[in-house]
């Protein structure tokens, strides 16, 4: 089979990516058999893929309905607004998507629907999303005069694209027969296949950065259980017990947050002070030789040796963290500065605020802005923090961090290991 080259994908997004179709056709059917209508097979396959006005105008024809067009839209609009917000994605979609983007094919969206309408579809999936160069909603866009099955959003979306491309470029993914039928009279092929090439020599799958800070523990050294064991010993002291939810609240604080987040959380019968007591020497004796993670030391030599700058933003304090990295200094040696937040005075907020990330980042010769910053974190406390000082994040959280909390984060691995310093604009290791 012959494949036609193409550079850039256009995806329809009902049926296609998003599992709606469904939920579109039981609406249409209740609002239907509410008048005694039925929607048959043959109307169903004419609205497929139309604009919300269209199918509107389609299905009041058709089924001689006793309201206008305007009216039945107010309906399925209430209806679908209440239906849609869950809708899942289709199988395949998440993989499609983000393979493409990694592999640096410009990638945009032409759905029938309206912005509003699309806004609820989407709205749990904005991270996805966000992978597109844009999104056409022709049920809501001026230039879009005429829908599916005419062509003009398709060439709409095409025009879009910051570099030139023509139709023939662009392979487009469609489930509906207005769709394609659209898409058809927009490349003016027929029963054509294509394989996709990039024209990008060099694919970055984020946003390009040229400084990384790194957290300390649990992203480079493996002291977050250490930490958890004295706590735990300090809780069953008092006759209390120290949750799986009260970890993840105060993992990745500073000490004095730590203190403060234990004995409210769990009633110490404890003064701040009387915590760090007994707190600090458990911690001072307990991390003499703490471990480096997974891949650490070979991302750390690696952007060394491309002279990439890199600093450590750490809650902890400056003494404990020298004990921890004295068997380490082929590896800490390489960072340009460090930023204790336990101890620096112009950290005045902890993790989750922003100010350790801003600092650390104020700090490197020719300080850079914000966005040229990749975080590296493994904490949910640090990952919301760098994101607040308009960094991206990457996260390699423990096994016991939900999903939900994982949310804000630009990446989330497993380990150090799996990153392709690549996808942020960095070198590729050799």
């Amino acid at each position: 089979m012959h494949f036609r080259e193409a550079t850039h994908v256009i995806f329809d997004l009902d049926g296609t990516l998003i599992d709606s179709v469904s939920i579109f056709n039981n609406i249409i059917t209740e609002i239907l058999r509410s008048y005694g209508k039925e929607y048959t097979k043959e109307l169903q396959m004419k609205t497929l893929g139309t604009p919300e006005k269209e199918t509107a105008r389609i299905i009041v024809q058709e089924t001689g309905l006793p309201i206008t067009p305007a009216k039945f839209l107010q309906i399925y609009s209430e209806k679908t607004a209440k239906e849609l917000p869950n809708v899942p994605l289709l199988p395949g979609a998440e993989r499609l998507i983000k393979h493409l983007c990694y592999h640096g094919i410009p990638m945009a969206l032409a759905t029938s629907s309206s912005k509003f309408s699309l806004d609820i579809k989407i709205k749990h999936h904005q991270k996805l999303f966000s992978l597109f160069h844009h999104i056409v909603a022709g049920g809501s866009d001026p230039e879009v005069v005429y829908g599916k099955p005419a062509p003009d959003i398709f060439s709409i979306c095409a025009s879009r694209f910051e570099e030139h491309v023509n139709s023939q470029e662009c392979l487009v993914f469609e489930d509906s027969p207005n769709g394609v039928k659209a898409d058809i009279q927009f490349s003016g092929l027929i029963g054509k296949s294509y394989k996709l090439t990039s024209r990008f020599k060099s694919v970055i799958m984020f946003q390009p950065v040229t400084h990384v800070i790194f957290d300390m523990d649990g992203l480079l050294l493996d002291t977050e259980s250490i930490y958890e064991e004295v706590i735990d010993h300090i809780a069953k002291k008092y006759g209390k017990t120290y949750t799986n939810d009260m970890k993840l609240k105060i993992r990745g604080t500073p000490e004095p947050i730590t203190a403060k987040i234990a004995i409210t959380e769990m009633q110490l019968p404890l003064s701040h002070e009387e915590f760090k007591e007994i707190y600090e020497p458990l911690c001072d004796a307990r991390l003499q030789h703490p471990p480096l993670m997974p891949g650490v030391e070979k991302l750390v030599l690696h952007l060394k040796k491309h002279n990439i700058p890199m600093a450590i933003a750490t809650s902890g304090r400056k003494e404990i963290s020298l004990i921890k990295t004295k068997n380490y200094p082929k590896v800490f040696s390489c960072f340009n500065h460090m930023v204790y937040g336990s101890s620096d005075p112009e950290v005045k907020h902890g993790k989750p605020h922003p100010d350790i990330y801003l600092i650390c980042a104020s700090r490197f010769p020719n300080p850079p802005s914000p966005e040229k910053c990749l975080v590296l974190e493994d904490a949910p406390n640090g990952v919301v923090s760098g994101i607040r000082a308009g960094m991206q994040v990457v996260m390699v959280p423990a096994a016991d961090v939900t999903e939900e909390l994982k949310k804000p984060a630009t990446l989330v691995l497993k380990s150090l290991e799996d990153l392709k310093p690549e996808d942020f604009g960095l070198p590729a290791y050799d």
